[in-house]
C-alpha cells in the first residue's frame, strides 16, 4: 500500500513538474520571440547565458539562478526583474511585484512633481513679466523723455532743474500703487526712531528731534528702506 501511495506521489510530482517546464517553456519561447531571438540556443549564444541556466529557468529553479546571470536574463529579454520573478517564480512574486509597484508609484510622483514644478516655474516667470511691463508702462513718459532731458542738461549746462520735477510723477504714481509710503521729508524735522531710522551723522537718542537727510520707503508695516537721519548741531 505504502509503494502504491509513493508511486502516486511520485508520479503527482512529474506532473506537476512536467506541467511547470511546459508553462516555462511557453512563456521563454515567446519572451525570446518578442526580444527578436529566433530561438533558445541564438539567444543563449548572443546573451552568452549557458544553457544549462536557462533549464534551470524551465525547471522552475529560478532561486538557483545566481543574480549575474537573472540580471542578464532580463536585460536581454527586454523584462523587468520583477515582471521576470513573477513568470518564472510566481510563488515569490507578490512581494516583489507590489516593490516594484511602489517603485513605479515613486517615479510617477516625481515625473508629477517634475511637471508640476515646470509649470509653477513658467507662471512665475509670466507673473515676473507682467510686473516688469506694468512697472514699464507705468514709467513709459519718463523713460521716453528722461534721455531727451539728459542731452538737453549735457548741451546746456543752465536748464532749469524744476523742469525735472513734472517727470517723477509717474514714480510716485506707481509708489502709490504699490502701497509703497515714503518714511520722512527731505530737509524736515523729525523724532528720532531707531525702527525708520538710520544715523548718518552725529548720534542721537530714541525721541531726539533730528533731521531727514534722505528718505526711506515701507510698505504697509514692511520697512524697505530706512531714511538717513542726522543729529540737529545747535549753535551755542
Amino acid at each position: 500500500m505504502e509503494s502504491i501511495v509513493s508511486c502516486f506521489i511520485e508520479v503527482n510530482d512529474m506532473s506537476k513538474q512536467e506541467m511547470i517546464y511546459s508553462q516555462n517553456l511557453q512563456n521563454i519561447l515567446q519572451l525570446i520571440e518578442n526580444a527578436g531571438f529566433a530561438s533558445i540556443e541564438e539567444f543563449s549564444a548572443k546573451s552568452k547565458i549557458p544553457m544549462r541556466q536557462i533549464y534551470r529557468l524551465l525547471q522552475g529553479l529560478l532561486p538557483k539562478i545566481n543574480v549575474e546571470i537573472f540580471l542578464k536574463l532580463s536585460e536581454f529579454l527586454r523584462i523587468s526583474p520583477g515582471k521576470l520573478a513573477e513568470i518564472f517564480f510566481p510563488q515569490a512574486s507578490p512581494p516583489t511585484i507590489e516593490r516594484e509597484n511602489r517603485q513605479d508609484q515613486i517615479n510617477d510622483l516625481r515625473e508629477d512633481f517634475k511637471k508640476e514644478y515646470h509649470l509653477l516655474q513658467q507662471e512665475m516667470d509670466n507673473i515676473k513679466q507682467e510686473v516688469q511691463r506694468s512697472a514699464f508702462y507705468s514709467l513709459e513718459s519718463l523713460l521716453l523723455q528722461l534721455p531727451t532731458v539728459t542731452a538737453a542738461i549735457q548741451q546746456n549746462p543752465d536748464f532749469p532743474s524744476v523742469k525735472l520735477l513734472p517727470l517723477f510723477r509717474p514714480v510716485n504714481q506707481l509708489l502709490r500703487e504699490w502701497n509703497i509710503e515714503p518714511i520722512g521729508t527731505v530737509g524736515a524735522k523729525a523724532v528720532y526712531d531707531p525702527q525708520y531710522h538710520e544715523i548718518l551723522e552725529g548720534t542721537a537718542q530714541e525721541g531726539d528731534l533730528v533731521t531727514v537727510r534722505y528718505v526711506g520707503y515701507k510698505q504697509g508695516e514692511l520697512v524697505l528702506y530706512k531714511a538717513k537721519i542726522s543729529q540737529i548741531f545747535y549753535e551755542i
